[in-house]
This record gives C-alpha cells, structure tokens and sequence, in this order.
C-alpha cells in the first residue's frame, strides 16, 4: 500500500518508491530550491517509501521543513535535527497529527498534519469515498457489539488492524473511538 495515502496499490502498475528527502531540486516551504541537497540519500532504507502514483505526483520534489536546513552531506544525527513539516510514514504516529473522519475526511491536527494533508491531497475525492467506504464496513461490524464476546476481541481487532490493509490510520481513529464509547459509564452507572 501507498506509505503516504494508504490506498492498495497494484505492483504490477505503475506505482513508484518515493523518496522521504528528495534525491536533488529539493523545494522549501517558500518555493526555495536546493540543488545540492539529500542526493546522498538517494538509495538509503529509511529514506525510501513505497507510495502510489497519485501521491507520488502530488508531492513532487517538495519538502518543507520549519527551521535550518541540515548540511549538504548530513549525517544522521543532523539529519534527524531537521523539522520536517511532511510526516514520515514510518516514523510519525498519524493519529497526533490527523484526525481520520468516519465520513472520509482527514483533518489536520497541527501544522505537519496540515501540510501533509494539502501536499499530499489526502482529503482528494476518491480517496474520502474509499475511506467512508472502509469506515461504513468496519461500523457496521462494531455495531454488531451485542454479538462480539470479550474473549473474540482480541482476535478480531488483529483481523481489523492487520498492517496490509488500507486505510489503518482510519481503522485506528473508529475502532478508538468505539472501544471510547464502550468504555464509557452509562448515564445509571
């Protein structure tokens, strides 16, 4: 799946691996070009994601950080000393920076999650109809309650929550919400 959008994406088409720091003509937030910068890190591991073609196009060459650039030939110390305004999917945990919408939207949290969302089109048409999809089965399976015995629980959130599925940011966001609610005192408690 797309490391960005999370949508399911066919090997055999045109997918591409993306390039968390872009390889050369790295654009700031500002439009600023940096020439020289992250092509050291062109075929680094933690540098390279799987994404999709859509998300691929959107983001370009961009990556906007608030603060100093790191040196040309950075190493991973002053890497890491960066800010990045673009979440890393492997790193950032989405849930503190968007808010997964049963209806499909996300929402921006705080200003990475903001910039995430517009330089990735996260909230694109097609993407908030597969994620209202998504969020349709899965709370019509958790409103299924009376039928989910406690000891089933585990099992089924492993089902709900398997890391090869698409949209896990969204599965995260209505199954937290659900299990909020269940937990709740009922107003005679």
């Amino acid at each position: 799946k797309c490391a960005y959008c999370e949508t399911l994406v066919d090997r055999r088409s045109s997918s591409c691996i993306d390039h968390y720091r872009p390889r050369r003509n790295t654009l700031g937030q500002d439009g600023e070009t940096y020439l020289d910068h992250y092509w050291w890190l062109a075929f680094k591991w933690d540098n390279l994601l799987f994404s999709c073609p859509e998300c691929s196009r959107m983001r370009g060459n961009r990556f906007p950080i608030s603060g100093p650039r790191a040196e040309i030939l950075a190493e991973t110390e002053s890497l890491n000393a960066e800010l990045p305004l673009l979440l890393h999917p492997c790193v950032d945990w989405p849930e503190d920076h968007l808010d997964f919408q049963p209806d499909g939207p996300v929402m921006p949290l705080t200003e990475r999650g903001k910039i995430s969302v517009e330089m990735m089109g996260l909230n694109r048409p097609g993407l908030i109809e597969q994620r209202r999809a998504v969020a349709s089965q899965l709370q019509a399976e958790l409103g299924r309650e009376s039928e989910l015995k406690t000891a089933a629980l585990p099992q089924l959130l492993r089902t709900w929550l398997a890391p090869e599925l698409p949209f896990l940011g969204l599965r995260r966001a209505i199954i937290r919400r659900w299990l909020e609610n269940r937990l709740k005192p009922s107003e005679g408690d």
